[in-house]
């Protein structure tokens, strides 16, 4: 794929890994999983993200393992992954609006 659109055009790949029928395998193991490899023409394309609205703060909390605080004005929040080890307070709210996406 590198020789077809360019090293420099890789952007990500996909792996979606999928359970089968098992059976006695006799030259090696089974493939049990796709690779979608995804390729830009250039550093401004555009991509459309995909995320679904939370139904409540429950399911929020509930799938993200995380657990609600309150700062001493009452609003309640997380503490979100920062990068490189650093937690930061995202309000539930905010949280909220932005959805996120299902297992």
């Amino acid at each position: 794929m590198d020789k077809i659109f360019d090293e420099s055009n890789f952007r990500n790949s996909i792996v979606w890994h999928y359970s089968g029928w098992n059976k006695k395998n006799k030259l090696g193991f089974n493939s049990r999983h796709d690779t979608i490899l995804v390729y830009g023409r250039s550093d401004n394309q555009a991509f459309n993200s995909y995320a679904e609205p939370w139904k409540d703060k429950e399911e929020y909390v509930k799938l993200r393992k995380q657990k609600i605080r309150t700062d001493p004005d009452g609003r309640e929040y997380v503490l979100s992954d920062a990068g490189g080890g650093e937690r930061v307070k995202r309000y539930l709210e905010d949280a909220m609006k932005s959805g996120g996406v299902r297992r």
